[in-house]
């Protein structure tokens, strides 16, 4: 999932709507201007999701050095387009009313930027994070020394994994980062508590080949280090 390119597109409808249409045909409201179709407020909550999305996103940028300024500067104004705030609802709107174009190139360039980050399917960064799935797995089935609380919750932490590789579409960059970031600190703490050498052994090579944070490793420097920092 890329949200940056999500609410690019649905900011695309709401301008490109019937040139000089007002908010409330551009958002479908009913013509009593009192609520939403189901559709339309989905519509709406899916906006505001992708929003949250890309404030984490941006977060994970800043700390891991990259250049976020300009998206920054650009944010509120998504919020106020996709949400309608501050704007008349009933008064015909031009697209730059909607959302003025310096401000959709900017969510496009990010759009772009998070594309080129996202670990897609048949890339090297999946197949590192399809790795990383099977080897925890494998350890948590043949390490029978674990106690029931770890086992828990490594397998709570694994199907997070797997969702977020097996259905790449529904979840975003930083949706994978955090499930291998837990991934390898509970590999760590089975590390730690295992007392089968064999397994211990291969719990502390997880740690040890996947270097923490992933969030930072999938975000800094270039989009074609992606997932570097985990190479063995």
């Amino acid at each position: 999932m890329n949200p940056a390119d999500l609410l690019h597109a649905r900011l695309t409808v709401y301008r490109e709507a019937q040139g000089g249409a007002s908010a409330m045909t551009r958002f479908h409201v009913t013509a009593d201007g009192s609520s939403l179709t189901s559709g339309d407020r989905l519509a709406v909550l899916e906006s505001a999701d992708w929003l949250r999305r890309i404030a984490r996103i941006l977060d994970s940028m800043e700390a891991a050095g990259r250049r976020v300024r300009p998206y920054r500067r650009n944010f509120d104004t998504w919020v106020d387009a996709a949400l309608n705030i501050g704007k008349p609802w009933g008064n015909t709107m031009t697209e730059s009313d909607i959302c003025p174009l310096s401000a959709m190139d900017s969510l496009e360039s990010l759009a772009d930027i998070i594309a080129t980050m996202t670990p897609g399917t048949g890339s090297e960064a999946h197949e590192r994070l399809t790795t990383l799935l099977h080897d925890a797995s494998d350890a948590l089935d043949g390490d029978q020394t674990l106690s029931d609380q770890l086992r828990r919750h490594l397998r709570r932490v694994l199907d997070r994994l797997r969702d977020c590789v097996e259905h790449p579409e529904a979840y975003d960059l930083q949706d994978m980062a955090e499930a291998a970031d837990d991934t390898v600190t509970s590999a760590k703490a089975a590390a730690g508590e295992s007392t089968d050498k064999t397994w211990k052994d291969r719990w502390e090579k997880i740690v040890t080949v996947w270097a923490a944070p992933v969030i930072t490793g999938l975000i800094a420097s270039s989009p074609s280090l992606v997932l570097q920092i985990t190479a063995s």
